[in-house]
């Protein structure tokens, strides 16, 4: 595989493929995180000759502390997530999103957000200096009841137009030039109308500069807890040298769909269905 699949979440392995010790593993990240699946992140490194697992061993330990749990809950309570002019039920059903559709959608954008916050908080800690007061090991957040989520579409399974759309709402926030599109977008598709309502409301907020004042709230309050929470990290991290720049790189790029994401769901919620 070339590097640049290696790099591209749409290539990445599928969970439904994977199979004895990483399927082992990716129950385990679901079990710990509290997360409905495995994003993009955990499956990219399987791709990384013995990486996996011992990535998972040091996340493991930070999340077990508590503290990425409650570093989330900071970024939700004090980061700045931009959010459209509010719409009413009737666009998402003419876009073709029921009342029943609707409550997956939004336990979909909860699971990503959950999980691309939590990876960026602890992520981080593992790839940063420690620095700042040491942080306390916190109470773990209740853990959450998940409606049964669709399955991701391949590629091959999305229509080019509604791709277009998908590039083009993943473009919004991230302008690394990397490859590929965030998975939550993706799974998003199977309502193509819902990516184009969505994208028709964040375009003009990015224009505006507002979507860019999202991401770097969201990094701050992200670097300054992590690099609490590095204190808390295993003293040895037995990474190949590979992943864990790939890793670091997740980490410095990952806020951009956590504060886009974010936006959406504060913009959803507030839609009413009779």
């Amino acid at each position: 595989m070339s590097s640049g699949n290696i790099h591209n979440p749409v290539t990445a392995l599928s969970e439904a493929d994977a199979t004895g010790a990483v399927a082992e593993i990716f129950a385990d990240i679901r079990s710990v995180m509290d997360i409905p699946m495995v994003t993009s992140i955990w499956r990219m490194l399987v791709d990384f000759d013995g990486a996996l697992l011992p990535a998972w061993e040091a996340a493991k330990v930070v999340y077990q502390t508590g503290e990425p749990q409650a570093a989330l809950l900071k970024i939700e309570k004090e980061a700045f997530f931009p959010a459209p002019e509010p719409i009413d039920a009737s666009r998402l059903e003419a876009a073709g999103v029921s009342k029943d559709d609707f409550k997956i959608v939004l336990s979909l954008i909860d699971a990503y957000n959950r999980s691309n916050g939590l990876n960026l908080i602890a992520l981080t800690a593992l790839t940063v200096s420690p620095s700042g007061p040491l942080a306390n090991a916190a109470s773990p957040r209740l853990r959450q009841d998940w409606v049964p989520l669709p399955r991701l579409l391949n590629r091959q399974e999305i229509s080019e137009s509604t791709w277009n759309v998908l590039v083009n709402l993943h473009t919004l926030s991230d302008d690394s030039g990397s490859p590929g599109i965030a998975t939550v977008w993706r799974h998003l598709a199977r309502w193509p109308g819902l990516v184009e309502l969505v994208y028709d409301g964040m375009a003009p907020l990015a224009r505006e500069g507002k979507i860019e004042d999202a991401k770097s709230s969201v990094q701050a309050i992200a670097l300054s807890e992590g690099e609490r929470i590095a204190h808390l990290r295993p003293e040895t991290v037995s990474i190949p040298l590979n992943a864990l720049d790939f890793i670091a790189s997740y980490a410095r790029e990952v806020h951009h769909i956590v504060a886009l994401c974010h936006g959406v769901s504060r913009w959803l919620r507030n839609v009413k269905y009779v």
